[in-house]
């Protein structure tokens, strides 16, 4: 993890604001897991899609190609039936692309048995090589 004072100043072992009172920091952290790809909002969103613009950029901050988050960086975790529902919820304002990559995250974490990965069951699978819960 490494934070860079970008509004204020680093004084020994404390950050102080600037004249105005703000600080302003950028903090970076990494994981161990390959970085994500997002889909960008035209990847995304058809033109049937809603217009307000805070939807739509709420939503564009939880897809990516490999899989559409439940709600947060928060959640290490992967809910397959959760893609699901939001996919047919969503269908008619996606592209075609996006919903390929939603139905390809799916896929791609189902078990031998044709199950869904949900929550632990998708950690355990991806740390023991096997999909199976």
């Amino acid at each position: 993890m490494s934070i860079e004072v970008r509004h204020g100043r680093l004084e020994k072992d404390r950050i102080e604001a600037a004249a105005d009172g703000r600080i302003g920091l950028r903090v970076i952290g990494l994981t161990g897991e390959p970085p994500l790809v997002p889909l960008t909002e035209p990847q995304l969103l058809s033109a049937a899609a809603g217009t307000d613009i805070a939807a739509r950029h709420n939503l564009e901050f939880l897809a990516y190609r490999e899989k559409f988050l439940a709600g947060s960086w928060r959640f290490d975790t992967y809910f397959g039936r959760d893609t699901l529902l939001s996919l047919r919820m969503l269908m008619p304002a996606l592209t075609p692309a996006a919903i390929e990559a939603g139905l390809a995250s799916v896929l791609t974490r189902l078990s031998a048995q044709g199950e869904v990965a949900q929550r632990g069951r998708y950690w355990r699978a991806r740390h023991s090589g096997s999909h199976a819960a």
